[in-house]
């Protein structure tokens, strides 16, 4: 993770919520990509490893594409697929919370873009 400071979100969804210290990754197809530390979103009192992904954008063909992306990974339950762990729609941006692995940051948009545009 980069030296400088992270960033705090609190992601709120229905009664839930949990608190994210996050660093920038970088710029994907939908947004900002961080990396981050989420606190009680597996369990209670335990800090999970967390990509997240934000959607910036108002082009429906995006937003569209970014939920598609949403669905496919919720039905996953794999050993070598990423869990999505949440997803927080209450406010903007919207941003979906993935596991974090060493292979994330380079696999996933590569795997994400076949697998839904089938290239």
């Amino acid at each position: 993770m980069s030296s400088q400071k992270g960033r705090i979100l609190i992601i709120v969804h229905g009664t839930l919520w949990f608190a994210v210290i996050c660093w920038p990754a970088g710029q994907g197809h939908f947004g900002e990509v961080f990396v981050g530390k989420a606190y009680s979103i597996v369990t209670e009192a335990t800090e999970t490893l967390v990509m997240l992904k934000s959607l910036l954008s108002a082009d429906e063909s995006i937003q569209t594409e970014f939920y598609r992306e949403l669905e496919l990974f919720s039905r996953c339950n794999h050993d070598n697929v990423v869990k999505l762990l949440g997803i927080s729609r209450e406010s903007l941006p919207v941003f979906a919370i993935y596991e974090y692995t060493d292979l994330v940051s380079r696999l996933f948009s590569n795997i994400t873009a076949k697998i839904i545009h089938g290239s």
